[in-house]
């Protein structure tokens, strides 16, 4: 069983390219907000069901929803989101002035 996780790897992996190819595809029609949001909604079925999976099968209750646990679940350590933004900001304004106009 401890080359199981060898096995989820190389799956993941495989599901990464169908799902980068798709996203490519929808942030030309729907944006760059409209993609992803399509792509955690598509995603939310299988966070539910790994959720009910994970509850079925270990003592483990379910999590509470209090205000610690959602602010922690809605926004990020200032330490990661930094550097990121700002990054991020500056990669897509570059490529937003490097696209030919349509």
């Amino acid at each position: 069983m401890s080359w199981l996780w060898a096995v989820f790897t190389v799956a993941a992996a495989g599901g990464q390219v169908p799902r980068n190819a798709m996203q490519k595809e929808l942030t030309a029609t729907l944006g760059m907000v409209g993609a992803t949001q399509v792509r955690f909604l598509f995603g939310l079925p299988f966070a539910a069901a790994f959720l009910a999976i994970v509850l079925a099968t270990t003592p483990l209750p379910w999590p509470q929803l209090n205000a610690p646990t959602i602010a922690w679940t809605v926004t990020e350590p200032s330490h990661k989101s930094g550097p990121r933004l700002s990054c991020w900001r500056s990669c897509s304004s570059a490529r937003s002035s490097s696209r030919p106009p349509t």
